[in-house]
């Protein structure tokens, strides 16, 4: 048996804004699913279908109205949660930012407490500026100056740069052009590559196309259940 990094054990969402009186409304319940190490996975589905509740679920994002989240096989308890934070990396689609520059928000995080004892990965950045084609000068650019396709790459940069253990996507490329949705997936799976199958991601998407590129296993949340789809 495969041991799993994160999974959700039996756990529900509810939808608060359908609940009424008599009865409780749920986008899914007792809904169980595991990542383990050197995988990865995808997840669509329609738009309302509890996909980025289910990813917030697991990042601790959000709290879950029924089941637990699981860490290295066991419960997480409140004084884990920081080390897991520093474990665990969530993109969204519309990345939030508080430096002026680049450079300085990707340092940004290793200014808190749970990244304080690890040095600026210095090497490594210009490892990930060269495989996206970026010159140095990329660096120098204020944050808001950027295009959206730009900014979403500086947040995936500040992600990668943490050495999570599992990175979760939250349609990150949804709302970019096809060769920054390339740079994008090119970088995640350059990252995924050079780790040896030790670190995992899971990737929501809209685009199947998308998801039969960048995962080995996809999984279909509708009507509350998640399943997974047999490969081609």
């Amino acid at each position: 048996m495969t041991e799993f990094l994160l999974a959700a054990e039996e756990i529900g969402r509810r939808d608060n804004l359908k609940q009424n009186e008599k009865e409780e409304i749920w986008l899914f319940r007792d809904l169980s699913f595991s990542i383990g190490m050197g995988e990865r996975h995808g997840i669509k589905g329609a738009t309302g279908s509890g996909k980025t509740l289910l990813m917030r679920s697991l990042a601790l994002l959000d709290p879950v109205d029924s089941g637990q989240i699981l860490w290295n096989e066991a419960e997480l308890s409140p004084e884990q949660v920081p080390a897991f934070r520093g474990r665990v990396s969530y993109l969204h689609q519309r990345p939030s930012f508080f430096c002026e520059f680049v450079h300085e928000e990707l340092k940004l995080p290793f200014s808190f407490k749970t990244f304080s004892g690890r040095n600026f990965p210095d090497e490594k950045l210009e490892e990930y500026l060269s495989i996206l084609g970026r010159d140095p000068d990329f660096l120098s650019k204020s944050v808001v100056g950027l295009s959206g396709g730009e900014q979403q790459l500086v947040s995936l940069l500040r992600s990668l740069l943490l050495d999570p253990d599992i990175l979760l996507l939250d349609e990150p490329t949804a709302a970019l052009d096809p060769d920054t949705t390339g740079d994008v997936e090119g970088l995640v799976s350059y990252w995924f590559a050079m780790n040896d199958s030790k670190k995992s991601y899971l990737w929501i998407s809209h685009d199947p196309a998308q998801l039969k590129r960048v995962a080995d296993r996809v999984h279909v949340l509708a009507g509350g259940v998640l399943k997974e789809e047999a490969r081609d």
